[in-house]
């Protein structure tokens, strides 16, 4: 069995999808995000920096001291591996822009799903529609538009939302004043709201 084969069965068997039969992309999706967001632990040891596939390897265990960014990574990282395209994506909140809160930044994933990108968090285990349109999963572009016209998030939640140690995730809402994401396959890297946004704020910071 080659190594990339092996990796499917771990993650199959982690997500609880099966190995005989067939799933849709969107309940793979799903299931790998929930187990991300089950098995990430902020209170375990740091690993040095390591590749996505060792984070995804370290969850569940004693070294699995996980931010936003290496669950990210391992989420998209197993995504990938199924043959699901999936990209990490920055974004940050207004104070993060004036100078105010370094803190005030998030890691997310877009993953691309019948045809278009959409929003998968798994540090907030949830996906994103806007109040217009609950049933419409939303890009990193499309949750800035919906914010901008003055609308709501409403929360596609995944099964095991809502653990007592993980973060709220109304508090995504406020990370969308400014996003970077990197070229896919058929299109250039973004940025929003203009192409050195992050250099610009990080020189606020000392």
């Amino acid at each position: 069995m080659s190594d990339r084969k092996f990796a499917i069965e771990i993650i199959r068997r982690d997500a609880g999808l099966p190995f005989n039969g067939e799933y849709t992309n969107r309940e793979a999706l799903i299931a790998v995000r929930d187990f991300v967001y089950r098995s990430m632990d902020p209170a375990k040891n740091l690993l040095p920096y390591v590749s996505s596939s060792t984070r995804y390897a370290a969850l569940g265990s004693d070294l699995n001291y996980m931010f936003c960014g290496a669950a990210s990574a391992s989420y998209a990282w197993a995504l990938n591996a199924l043959g699901i395209r999936a990209r990490t994506a920055q974004i940050v909140g207004q104070k993060f822009l004036a100078g105010d809160d370094f803190f005030q930044t998030h890691v997310t994933v877009e993953a691309w799903v019948d045809g278009r990108w959409e929003i998968s968090d798994p540090t907030f285990n949830v996906s994103i529609a806007c109040s217009t349109d609950p049933r419409k999963h939303l890009s990193v572009p499309e949750a800035v538009t919906c914010l901008e016209h003055g609308n709501a998030f409403v929360f596609l939640r995944g099964k095991s939302q809502g653990l007592r140690d993980r973060p709220d995730a109304t508090a995504l809402s406020g990370y969308f004043a400014a996003y970077s994401l990197p070229a896919s396959d058929d299109e250039k890297a973004q940025s929003y709201p203009t192409a050195n946004w992050l250099a610009k704020a990080l020189a606020l910071y000392h």
